[in-house]
């Protein structure tokens, strides 16, 4: 089965930081490609063996997301 996930990505120095939030999966990498390289050998690891029903955050809806600005 093939699932949309999100990957939500932000940079630390030198380092892209990636994760899913349907999965609680993160990971990271030095360049963009490596980071998603490596956020979807995690995600599949953590499917692996797994009974899709007991993710109920997983669907094939695309989220919708946006940023906003807050002053304190």
């Amino acid at each position: 089965m093939a699932y949309t996930l999100t990957a939500l990505i932000t940079r630390d120095g030198k380092w892209f930081i990636v994760r899913c939030p349907e999965l609680g999966v993160v990971t990271q990498g030095r360049s963009l490609d490596e980071a998603m390289k490596n956020i979807q050998e995690a995600c599949h690891l953590r499917l692996d063996g797994e009974d899709p029903a007991e993710f109920p955050e997983l669907s094939n809806e695309r989220p919708f997301v946006t940023t906003f600005d807050l002053a304190v």
